[in-house]
């Protein structure tokens, strides 16, 4: 497994099941997700990939607000 994989999976493993945005953690697992973006391992298109491919079944809403920086 690679450092994207492991860090996606824990990141996954601690907020994955904050999946419908209302959670009061949800603030937590945003900035959690940005700043695997901005400063995780690899490149950010695979670290952004790697996201998706958890999220996959998630509502395109709360992905699109989980990934933008604002």
């Amino acid at each position: 497994m690679n450092d994207i994989e492991e860090r996606v999976q824990e990141i996954m493993a601690e907020y994955g099941d904050l999946v419908t945005g209302e959670e009061p953690q949800v603030a937590e697992f945003k900035r959690t997700v940005q700043d695997f973006l901005e400063n995780g391992p690899g490149m950010p298109d695979q670290r952004r990939q790697a996201l998706f491919k958890h999220m996959k079944d998630w509502d395109p809403q709360y992905k699109d607000f989980l990934i933008s920086p604002n």
